[in-house]
């Protein structure tokens, strides 16, 4: 079952529609689909709050097949790249925690054992 990875963040004020359709647009889409390519990572979109409701300005959520494909981003080149290309519209003041899912049927949940009296 997959894993899903998302990452959150807070942009720059009046950066939004920027990013918004530097999204949109077409270098973006190439780069992309080279670190889906790259990695094997599937991403699945980027996702903003709208009307005041949400922690953050806007998410992305990646599709992962395993926890290995973690190593596999580490080594991109072309991660580096998106980097480079979204930084400007990133306000990186904030510490800002990722998550990691997993589908309810596919997740352990460990309870202790119970002490016997």
């Amino acid at each position: 079952m997959p894993v899903y990875y998302v990452t959150p963040y807070f942009l720059k004020p009046e950066k939004s529609a920027a990013f918004r359709d530097w999204l949109g647009s077409a270098k973006a889409k190439k780069l992309i689909k080279a670190y889906e390519e790259e990695t094997g990572v599937k991403y699945i979109g980027t996702f903003f709050s709208v009307l005041g409701f949400g922690t953050y300005d806007a998410e992305d959520w990646w599709e992962f097949k395993n926890y290995a494909a973690f190593d596999k981003i580490r080594e991109s080149k072309v991660q580096n790249e998106i980097f480079d290309e979204v930084l400007p519209f990133l306000d990186i003041t904030h510490f800002v925690p990722a998550r990691l899912y997993r589908s309810a049927s596919d997740v352990k949940i460990y309870f202790p054992k119970k002490k016997e009296k």
